[in-house]
């Protein structure tokens, strides 16, 4: 997918979180969706496009950042920053997939095999 995709998506559930949790914890909610790309946000030095889908695109990344998390948000918005994670890990896994379990594995999880 395309950051453009991702952000239009994200607009448009904004405003559900915004009404559920309040502006703050939806940013926050929101900021989860954006972590597995953060290294084509950040352009990392050696970036390379077959690391971009597996870098940050994992269950590994998204446990660090719930563990990071679970200190400053409630549990109801906890899992609302899990779901838009793997919200932004679905929306990618077509096409070439995503590597949902690197650095353990090399499996890539893909929805549509067209």
């Amino acid at each position: 997918m395309k950051f453009r995709t991702h952000a239009i998506t994200e607009s448009m559930i904004f405003p559900l979180f915004y009404m559920y949790a309040g502006f703050n914890m939806a940013v926050i909610i929101l900021l989860f969706h954006f972590i597995p790309s953060l290294d084509y946000i950040m352009k990392l030095e050696h970036f390379h496009a077959n690391l971009h889908r597996k870098l940050f695109h994992n269950l590994f990344v998204l446990a660090v950042a719930l563990m990071i998390a679970y200190h400053y948000v409630p549990q109801e918005v906890l899992i609302l920053c899990g779901l838009n994670f793997l919200l932004h890990v679905l929306m990618d896994s077509n096409h070439k997939g995503v590597a949902i379990f690197y650095p353990l594995s090399e499996f890539r999880l893909k929805l549509y095999k067209g």
